[in-house]
């Protein structure tokens, strides 16, 4: 005898608060009044920006949101913070790189889970308080002591280029991910102390470090340069056999007589290629991410049938097919005519951040398409027409990002009709003629210039139909899907 399911609204609203983001909580509130009680207890994360702030929306957004988790982001362009004291008891996650100078004392933030103090020389000893800090960076930090730290219990530390903290200060960690690019002082016999998953060696070549990396049974993630590669040896790899992800940085010829070492991959990051290198037979890989890089890549004998998601500057011969995938990510030199296109049925995710492409972009044809971004270029059109006269372009788009180096005529409502199903939508400063997205009923997530040519009575209509809407001041924000 089948049991009926339980009602939703049977289900006590503390119950779903720990559960439910931003976006989500807008949608439960526009379906039933219910939901609008979840605004008060719930805690979403949301992210906040030190350049240019908003600071007369904070008030507003804590009185909506009491119990929100802030992520707060730091200003590179400035030497000096300031934090607004009214968020203090909020934020979980701050920014302080490059910071000289702050006015407030970060030990009262006892809520912080996550700190980067990269090149900070602001905070000292500071971090003795922040007993729920579970994330630090300390990169090219050599004001913090190692002794500070002991009484944390951190799971995520980055120690790149630092040479105050030594073993003793954090062997009791119970860590997770640890980053020593260029590190003097963490010797290799403490990382099997921890169950690491994720270990960044760039520039790390201590003696003894194959042996004892081997022990590190627990790693998926290990980024290295191709001398520390060559220091442990591509034996020591093949006894890795639990090593899933692979980021080498400045690969050689070499890396072509590798492919025994690396079958367990199921994802391969390459780094600044300043030599022509040709990619080993990976049958299981499924992630590729070539980046910078000025020599040719040899991808003819890589046997990437399963390969689902590709991140790429260029790719000027190609002797095999891409069809299953369903991630690309097009980068500078890489061209992608709508020729070209018509190739990935399959793709779920185009991210266009290239010159080379058509004007005006087809994506009629790519039937499982859910999120396009158009990163530079000069964009003329997102919109096919049809032999009637009305605009086309693809009823699966859920999120479209805009930002060409131009602004894009002819962002209007009947342009917009074309994406029936658009949730999010994310544009730069190109002039929008639109009635209000009223014909965007799906809608739920805008994110728009400061500076934009909308209606003063717009932005209220939107707030009623319960659409987020983020401003932006840094390009880009990118969309949560």
């Amino acid at each position: 005898m089948m049991t009926k399911a339980p009602d939703i609204f049977t289900v006590p609203p503390y119950a779903l608060s720990e559960y439910l983001n931003l976006e989500a909580l807008t949608i439960l509130k526009r379906s039933h009044r219910f939901f609008n009680k979840l605004s008060h207890i719930s805690s979403p994360i949301i992210h906040l920006s030190s350049r240019k702030p908003l600071t007369s929306y904070y008030p507003i957004m804590l009185h909506q949101y009491p119990k929100c988790k802030l992520v707060h982001h730091g200003d590179y362009n400035s030497r000096h913070r300031t934090l607004h004291p009214i968020l203090f008891p909020n934020i979980i996650s701050l920014d302080l790189n490059t910071c000289n100078t702050i006015e407030q004392n970060i030990s009262t933030l006892t809520k912080l889970t996550s700190l980067s103090l990269e090149q900070c020389q602001a905070i000292t000893t500071e971090l003795v308080n922040l007993t729920r800090l579970e994330s630090l960076s300390l990169t090219d930090n050599h004001r913090i002591v190692g002794s500070s730290l002991q009484k944390l219990k951190l799971r995520e530390l980055k120690l790149n280029n630092n040479g105050t903290v030594t073993d003793d200060h954090i062997i009791s960690f119970p860590l997770i991910s640890l980053s020593l690019l260029n590190n003097r002082t963490i010797t290799p016999s403490i990382l099997s102390k921890f169950n690491l998953t994720e270990l960044n060696i760039l520039r790390y070549k201590p003696a003894l470090l194959a042996n004892e990396i081997i022990k590190c049974t627990t790693l998926i993630n290990l980024e290295l340069n191709m001398d520390t590669l060559l220091h442990i040896g591509f034996k020591t790899l093949a006894h890795m056999t639990h090593l899933k992800k692979l980021t080498i940085d400045s690969p050689t010829s070499i890396f072509a007589d590798s492919p025994a070492y690396l079958q367990n991959l199921s994802c391969l990051h390459l780094n600044h290629i300043e030599e022509n290198i040709k990619i080993p037979p990976l049958t299981s890989l499924q992630t590729l991410i070539i980046q910078y890089y000025s020599k040719s890549i040899d991808l003819s004998s890589a046997s990437l049938h399963n390969l689902h998601h590709l991140e790429i500057h260029k790719l000027s011969e190609r002797n095999f097919s891409l069809k299953n995938l369903t991630y690309l990510h097009a980068v500078h030199d890489y061209q992608l005519y709508n020729k070209e296109l018509r190739e990935f049925q399959n793709l779920t995710k185009l991210i266009i951040d290239t010159r080379y492409y058509d004007r005006t972009i087809d994506i009629t044809h790519l039937k499982s398409l859910i999120s396009l971004a158009i990163i530079g270029g000069k964009l003329q059109s997102f919109v096919c027409i049809s032999e009637d006269s009305k605009p086309v372009a693809n009823r699966t788009l859920q999120s479209l990002t805009i930002n060409s180096y131009e602004a894009v005529p002819n962002v209007d409502d009947i342009s917009l009709t074309a994406f029936p199903n658009l949730k999010y939508f994310c544009l730069d400063r190109t002039k929008i003629r639109t009635s209000c997205f009223e014909n965007l009923q799906n809608l739920f997530w805008l994110a728009i210039a400061t500076d934009n040519n909308l209606d003063a009575a717009c932005i209220p209509s939107l707030i009623k139909r319960g659409i987020i809407i983020k401003y932006w001041h840094i390009w880009p924000i990118i969309p949560p899907y």
